[in-house]
């Protein structure tokens, strides 16, 4: 199982699951805002890794297929595509703004 997101289109990342060793969970219970600042930042670098090549071109054929048709006066903008991967099958979903209105596609 995968897990990807874009929040910018065109732009997909794996998000991977982070195991926190006990000295990490006391840091983040810190009262030192530079520690808890520096270890959000190794967390999220662990977390975020570029997808492969093959997950993006999946996942933008998926995006591609469920994103909505556009008239040329719409305003789209994408806020998060949010994917699982399991044997090559996505599902998921979309969140975007069309002309100013929240909207959310499942798949």
């Amino acid at each position: 199982m995968k897990n990807l997101q874009s929040t910018t289109e065109g732009t997909w990342i794996e998000l991977k699951q982070v195991e926190l060793t006990e000295d990490q969970k006391a840091l983040l219970k810190s009262k030192n805002k530079e520690v808890k600042k520096t270890l959000m930042e190794e967390i999220k670098a662990l977390r975020e890794v570029n997808a492969t090549v093959k997950d993006t071109k999946s996942a933008k054929s998926k995006y591609n297929s469920i994103k909505p048709s556009l008239e040329s006066d719409d305003v789209y903008e994408l806020i998060s595509a949010d994917m699982v991967s399991i044997d090559n099958n996505l599902s998921g979903i979309l969140n975007f703004r069309l002309n100013g209105k929240h909207k959310q596609i499942r798949f």
